[in-house]
């Protein structure tokens, strides 16, 4: 009894089979689907009422899945800067993505319940959407590997890229890969070429456990040019960089290396306010939001501190996508660009460059933790609960970097290491 036809839903007949037990085979033939007279009296009386029923337990459901498509939504709309999704705010670090991807996870229905189970997958009516949401999730993924410096920052490829492993491990918790120190004596490092006429960014997500502390330093191996953001037992947000702090290392930088610089390069907040460059959706198929512009602020998940409020370009060199050590890559022998986000792919074995931007080269590590200002802090407001974002600008002066991951006792977790270039053009 099919009882009344619901159009909104389209359902018609879903004619499935499958064996109860899980051994032996069951043969099917001759299956035939006819239709019958129409159902009177109490057989009518029955069905109208099982179908208030499922009316009933419809209208819990489509509720149920409104709330887990809207949360899902707006979690995802907070990563970019519109609707568009070619272009990502620049405070979203990896776990607001991992965050959002949970979101997506959690989705209801998305493949048929009767046929759960089934290879393949049997899709549900909600199936669509969770496409959706789940290409808008791999979208936000591409603009951060692209957007990230470093190698292998979030750990999702292991140890690789990153030498001395001893002493570390990379371990899963739930959709994220935190790299784990349990030994003072264990030092991670990796070299990057940059661009000495760049400011650079070294944003870190991690939590302290245990006594000491826990450190990731930066240094392009000059005499006072060493940055380090240390993380200890029980950290929160606090507000310990100011304006004027930022004026000053701004004035710093260029009383060195831009004597010339106008205000207006920079902008008010120290940054550069050139466009981004427009990324068009159509490479990262559909869109989940079309026609929508609801550019959500995400103050709502992390407490951000005096962060910088520009949007960082994914690539700072408009119209350079296929820059291939353009007159200006690593001047160490390694053939490896010096800049980011120019069809390099982030995690990836195969890389011509294996190794990484360094390629191997050593660099030497400025044990001054003097810093031209103090790091700026934001309290993470994630499902990893206690880690905590920190972030510290650095100016190199050479064409190569060296970061560096350690603690002193205790245990260190480290979720993502980014090295985001300033647009300085």
């Amino acid at each position: 009894d099919t009882g009344e036809l619901n159009r909104d839903q389209n359902l018609g007949i879903w004619v499935g089979f499958k064996i109860g037990t899980t051994d032996g085979m069951a043969t099917v033939d001759n299956l035939e689907v006819i239709e019958a007279n129409p159902l009177i009296g109490e057989a009518l009386a029955r069905v109208k009422k099982r179908e208030h029923k499922w009316k009933q337990k419809w209208t819990e459901k489509r509720m149920k899945i409104e709330k887990a498509v809207q949360t899902a939504r707006g979690a995802i709309q907070a990563l970019f800067t519109d609707s568009n999704q070619n272009r990502m705010k620049p405070d979203i670090t990896l776990n607001h993505i991992l965050q959002a991807e949970t979101w997506v996870q959690k989705i209801p229905y998305v493949y048929n319940e009767f046929l759960q189970g089934a290879l393949p997958p049997v899709p549900g009516e909600i199936y669509d959407i969770f496409q959706q949401l789940s290409s808008a999730v791999a979208i936000a993924r591409s603009l951060y590997e692209q957007r990230n410096v470093l190698r292998n920052g979030d750990f999702m490829a292991g140890l690789l890229n990153w030498r001395g492993a001893k002493g570390a491990i990379v371990q899963k918790i739930g959709n994220a890969s935190v790299l784990v120190m349990s030994d003072w004596s264990a030092n991670l490092s990796q070299d990057v070429c940059v661009n000495p006429e760049h400011g650079y960014i070294l944003r870190v997500t991690a939590k302290k456990e245990g006594f000491g502390e826990g450190y990731v330093k930066i240094s392009d191996g000059t005499n006072d040019n060493t940055e380090t953001l240390k993380f200890t037992v029980g950290e929160e947000a606090t507000s310990s960089l100011s304006s004027d702090m930022r004026s000053n290392l701004r004035e710093r930088y260029n009383e060195q290396n831009m004597p010339n610089a106008s205000e207006e390069a920079y902008g008010t907040n120290g940054y550069a306010s050139n466009p981004m460059t427009n990324y068009p959706s159509d490479n990262y198929g559909a869109n989940a939001y079309p026609g929508v512009n609801n550019n959500r602020n995400y103050q709502s998940e992390t407490t951000r501190m005096n962060g910088p409020s520009n949007n960082y370009e994914v690539n700072a060199y408009r119209g350079s996508a296929n820059m291939k050590n353009n007159g200006v890559g690593c001047s160490c022998g390694c053939s490896t660009n010096a800049y980011a986000g120019e069809n390099m792919r982030r995690n990836d074995a195969s890389n011509e460059n294996g190794s990484g931007y360094g390629c191997g080269c050593r660099t030497y590590i400025n044990n001054s933790t003097d810093s031209y200002a103090s790091p700026m802090t934001t309290q993470n407001g994630s499902s990893l609960s206690g880690y905590v974002t920190k972030t510290v600008e650095i100016f190199p002066e050479m064409n190569r970097v060296c970061i560096e991951i350690g603690e002193t006792s205790g245990i260190f977790k480290v979720e993502s290491i980014e090295l985001i270039r300033m647009d300085c053009e």
